[in-house]
């Protein structure tokens, strides 16, 4: 008489990407020193974020703080005075944390790795018709679509 034995796949169960625990990286928006979520964040957002913080984002992502600006929607001539004034206003700053959440999104991604992160915004993207990912997250239909994006791929839903 054969037995036949069923060996039954039991998955180790490990913290959700997403858990700040789970992370072996700072997450973006906290080595910004800015507010987790809610009401906290609400009134640094209404109250205009420093323009330090544009300028650490861009830092960050080896670019100009006049490129970061195109990508939140900020002209040049408005972001001058904007650096000379030094905040920004409620809904710059509502723009910035936008930008902020997608990059962190992107990074949690690629595990923290910065290279890869910054390599994977500015590069087309079936996901998005073709489109780099930096380049449609100025207004938030456009951020929500690189959201989704990066939650298929998360998930490996074929886009």
């Amino acid at each position: 008489m054969d037995i036949h034995v069923i060996k039954v796949f039991t998955p180790k169960v490990q913290a959700h990407p997403r858990d700040s625990s789970a992370l072996a990286y700072t997450r973006f928006h906290e080595s910004l020193k800015l507010p987790p979520r809610g009401k906290r964040l609400l009134d640094a957002i209404n109250e205009g974020f420093p323009v330090k913080i544009l300028r650490d984002v861009a830092g960050s992502l080896s670019l100009d703080v006049y490129k970061v600006g195109t990508y939140i929607n900020i002209k040049t001539a408005t972001l001058n005075r904007r650096l000379r004034d030094g905040t920004l206003t409620t809904a710059e700053s509502d723009r910035l944390y936008r930008f902020i959440e997608v990059y962190d999104s992107v990074l949690d991604l690629f595990e923290g790795d910065k290279a890869l992160a910054n390599q994977w915004l500015s590069s087309p993207a079936v996901g998005l018709g073709g489109d780099a990912p930096i380049s449609v997250v100025r207004i938030s239909t456009g951020a929500n679509y690189v959201l989704s994006l990066i939650s298929k791929i998360e998930h490996g839903v074929l886009v």
